[in-house]
């Protein structure tokens, strides 16, 4: 990435963050999540650090990181957290990461060798669902996965939805694999994914709850579990605990559209939680707590919602909430609360992978089926006049390149280039999309392409043209 001024400074530092939190152990190397609290990798950030390290172009290093994830599957099928073995989320966020590291990569012979480990892994989340339905839980009287530890502010084993949502993210990018290249026993994943989404969608349609301010939004914590009956106020979850779950399974999960109620009902109560600019009482520390990653996680919510100012500004306030070296604590208190306490590792390596994400995403982001260039640059980018690039970062349709460079005061050049790849091995791409209109009252004016689609206020590319040039305008006479 070609980056300047603060943006710069934070992809150095946390390139260098992520490269210290990795070691050799047994002979393999693994990214891991932080140097001393949590020295130890699970899935679920293990599947962001490793996407990180793809769009730095450590590509070796995250196969040997999905490698060691994938070597603690037990005779279940289960991949096996080194916390807990309850922690379902670590078996689905494993197999989401196998599709993504394979599509980024274009590598697909680990896929291929561990996708009978692929379906023993989805078959063991149906173990869990079905184990549910007989047991008088919420869970299983909706038909969702057994009952788990929500944790992010949701204490002990719970009647909780993140399990669920982490397991039909998983089964749908498996699905979709398997849909496109005809893998084995593709059915049995696609009537599990069936049931389970249907299963989702009844049940947080009855779960849904009217916040303060007006909206409605989904809880993770099911109405049917006794916390909810405790009387110590402290001990009641807020409506904003393990939403990063949520964020997640929105983006990079593409579970839900963006103007479907729940989707709606999460942004409006993402932004309700907003102290310092970023998601406050998310995490363990619920209390006047900030837990880092849940900042940079809901800024590519944001991002991917069309919402670029307010995408900018969690993400500054992300950025505001480091270290003056640039690495972030994974939980501390807000300014001013008066409490000391924090928790976890200082620093942690998945709060730098997010925010490289967050730098990669700005620029490139993949939504569904659309590639959309740009959507996160910012006034403060442009009015720094200074060059924006990605050299071959990976998208899960070959690799591209885009520059944007300051021609003169009034001018800048934008260059795309898409390098082709095995149509087997690429999902739909319908269309490559831009802003008409980017910050500082810039106007798409020139492109050098056989032909573009003006529909505000984005510019649509054929996206079978490969290569391309646009210039975008300033016309004030001043």
């Amino acid at each position: 990435m070609d980056l300047s001024g603060p943006n710069h400074d934070f992809l150095i530092a946390s390139s260098r963050n992520i490269s210290q939190c990795r070691e050799s152990r047994d002979g393999k190397g693994s990214y891991l999540s932080g140097p001393s609290v949590s020295r130890s990798l699970g899935a679920v950030e293990g599947h962001f650090i490793s996407e990180a390290a793809l769009y730095l172009g450590n590509t070796t290093e995250a196969h040997e990181t999905l490698v060691a994830l994938w070597d603690r599957q037990d005779d279940r099928g289960a991949i096996v957290s080194p916390t807990s073995d309850q922690h379902s989320k670590d078996t689905a966020a494993a197999i989401f990461s196998l599709v993504r590291n394979s599509e980024l990569s274009q590598n697909w012979d680990y896929f291929n060798e561990i996708y009978p480990d692929a379906y023993k892994a989805a078959m063991y989340l149906k173990s869990l669902r079905d184990s549910a339905a007989g047991d008088g839980t919420p869970n299983g009287s909706y038909g969702l996965l057994q009952k788990g530890p929500g944790e992010n502010g949701l204490p002990g084993v719970r009647a909780e939805l993140t399990d669920t949502l982490w397991a039909l993210a998983a089964l749908r990018v498996l699905l979709e694999v398997g849909d496109r290249v005809y893998l084995d026993k593709r059915s049995d994943i696609r009537e599990f994914y069936g049931q389970l989404r249907a299963a989702f969608i009844a049940a947080s349609k009855k779960e849904m709850r009217t916040h303060q301010n007006g909206f409605s939004y989904l809880p993770m914590l099911l109405k049917g579990d006794d916390l909810w009956s405790s009387k110590d106020a402290k001990v009641l979850p807020k409506p904003q605990a393990a939403q990063i779950s949520l964020s997640q399974a929105i983006f990079p999960g593409l579970l839900f559209g963006k103007d479907e109620n729940l989707v709606k009902g999460h942004i409006e109560l993402m932004k309700a939680s907003l102290k310092e600019d970023v998601p406050a009482e998310t995490g363990t520390l619920s209390d006047r707590g900030v837990w880092n990653v849940n900042a940079a996680a809901l800024a590519q919510v944001f991002l991917w919602a069309g919402m670029r100012e307010e995408a900018r500004s969690v993400f500054t306030g992300f950025l505001n909430h480091a270290s003056p070296l640039h690495a972030w604590r994974q939980e501390q208190p807000l300014h001013g609360s008066g409490l000391t306490e924090c928790f976890g590792d200082m620093p942690q390596s998945w709060a730098s992978a997010e925010c490289v994400r967050y730098l990669r995403h700005m620029l490139v982001l993949e939504d569904e089926k659309i590639l959309r260039l740009l959507d996160g640059v910012d006034e403060s980018d442009m009015a720094a006049g200074k060059r924006m690039a990605l050299a071959s970062t990976p998208t899960r349709w070959g690799r591209v390149s885009l520059s944007l460079d300051p021609v003169d005061a009034k001018t800048w050049l934008v260059k795309f280039v898409r390098e082709p790849i095995e149509e087997l091995n690429m999902p739909a791409l319908t269309s490559v999309v831009l802003p008409l209109r980017l910050p500082g009252n810039f106007q798409f004016d020139k492109f050098t392409g056989p032909s573009v689609i003006k529909n505000a206020p984005q510019a649509i590319i054929d996206p079978s043209v490969l290569s391309w040039e646009v210039t975008y305008k300033n016309f004030r006479r001043s």
